[in-house]
């Protein structure tokens, strides 16, 4: 750029200093002040008074009353200080103390199967969470623990010991919780490690009334969510603390309280034989009939490579109900044919032969 043009340019964005004062009392002039208030600051008009009346002006008397309190409130302040201090002292002391009465608890506890499921289920507020999977995982649940971390008020541990199972991997499960100075928290979950195809806060994807092969988590909060740690953090620390602060100090209580007879019955567990299956069916399934025109029920129905067929305890069903057993595969019956079939009251073909040779004889028997 030539020296004339870069001399015309600054001129363009230069002002001297005279100017420049002239320039800002001018935009002071115009600039309209804000809320009202003076060339002081201070508010005028109805912007004054309003203000005014939000503020309290004390008397002499009343600030020198008030420093003397504030004076006061601060010793008892330092003195509140020091009794939290002594008191969370005893409280270390004690839960020292406490720790081998805890260890010989457990012991005795783990002679009694399902006393801490038992537990749980006994917690008003835990009951709601606990779902038809939580059951049969919980019933494995053998120890829990609580372990406070060193000054207690820093946060706490939980440690659940399992059985070994089919569900999950690992058999012991923690959940940490660590209380941070800016009043947030921290969590650290040791979840279960789930063997295949065998989560309890999943559950099976059916198109059509057929499997996908893919699956979801359900969307109702459960115990073991919590324990993989898949629900809301608020969630997560409430439930823990529940449990430190409510069940771990006497467990009993709401043990009693899931035996007391209520509307319902007091709780009945499964045992280990009588599991419940994991539903292989949808509402959607197809009806399906045997030979004989008996309808197979759908919790007798398994999916293999996409298609329904007949359970293996299809058969414990068919002896049960004295109806012949089913041998026509995954084959449909029409409904009509069970309107023209005979009832049948003993089980496989010797039953049916036996019952065909009777009615024979009953039918010679009979006068002419």
């Amino acid at each position: 750029m030539s020296a004339a043009k870069r001399s015309k340019s600054e001129a363009a964005v230069t002002e001297s200093p005279e100017e420049d004062e002239v320039a800002l009392q001018a935009d002071e002039e115009e600039a309209p002040l804000e809320n009202g208030a003076n060339e002081g600051g201070e508010l005028e008009g109805a912007a004054g008074e309003e203000a005014a009346e939000g503020e309290y002006e004390y008397e002499a008397a009343e600030n020198e009353f008030l420093s003397a309190l504030e004076e006061v409130q601060e010793k008892l302040i330092e003195v509140n200080d020091e009794a939290s201090d002594k008191v969370l002292q005893v409280e270390q002391e004690y839960n020292l103390k406490r720790q081998p009465i805890y260890k010989e608890r457990n012991q005795v506890i783990s002679q009694m199967p399902d006393f801490w499921h038992l537990v749980f289920r006994g917690h008003e507020t835990l009951r709601p969470i606990i779902t038809a999977e939580d059951e049969e995982g919980l019933a494995h649940l053998v120890e829990m623990l609580v372990e406070e971390a060193p000054d207690i008020k820093s946060g706490f541990k939980i440690v659940f010991t399992f059985l070994e199972n089919h569900f999950f991997q690992n058999t012991v499960l923690e959940k940490d919780i660590r209380y941070l100075e800016d009043g947030s928290y921290e969590i650290k979950t040791t979840g279960p490690q789930w063997q295949p195809g065998q989560s309890l806060t999943e559950v099976a994807v059916y198109e059509g009334g057929q499997p996908t092969g893919k699956k979801r988590k359900r969307d109702t909060l459960s115990f073991f969510s919590w324990l993989e740690g898949s629900m809301p953090e608020d969630s997560q620390v409430e439930i823990a603390e529940i449990i430190k602060e409510q069940i771990w100090p006497n467990p009993l209580v709401y043990y009693h309280q899931a035996m007391m007879p209520g509307e319902e019955g007091p709780i009945e567990l499964l045992d280990d034989d009588e599991e419940e299956e994991e539903e292989e069916y949808d509402e959607e399934a197809p009806v399906m009939y045997d030979e004989h025109g008996n309808q197979i029920q759908g919790e007798y129905l398994e999916v293999q490579e996409g298609e329904y067929v007949e359970g293996a305890d299809a058969g414990d069903y068919y002896e049960e109900d004295g109806l012949a057993s089913y041998e026509g595969g995954g084959d449909e019956v029409s409904p009509e044919v069970r309107d023209d079939v005979e009832e049948y009251v003993e089980v496989g073909e010797e039953g049916d032969e036996q019952a065909a040779e009777e009615e024979t004889a009953a039918a010679a028997a009979a006068p002419t």
